[in-house]
């Protein structure tokens, strides 16, 4: 569940930057976007942080 609320958030930040390189004649909202995104940026690390490392699965043996 937490991974899909990253991926969401992830998104939202692609989103962001794309409505960043529209703001060609508005450099000062280009400017406040870039820093909303660093802020998210942020925020998605420290909950990928927060995350439990998955347990890895051994590789299955070979029958020879």
């Amino acid at each position: 569940m937490r991974d899909d609320i990253v991926q969401q958030l992830f998104a939202i930040g692609l989103a962001m930057r794309s409505t960043q390189r529209r703001c060609g004649d508005h450099p000062e909202v280009a400017g406040r976007l870039a820093e909303h995104m660093n802020d998210l940026q942020s925020i998605i690390e420290q909950i990928r942080c927060s995350l439990p490392t998955p347990p890895t699965v051994p590789p299955r043996s070979r029958l020879t």
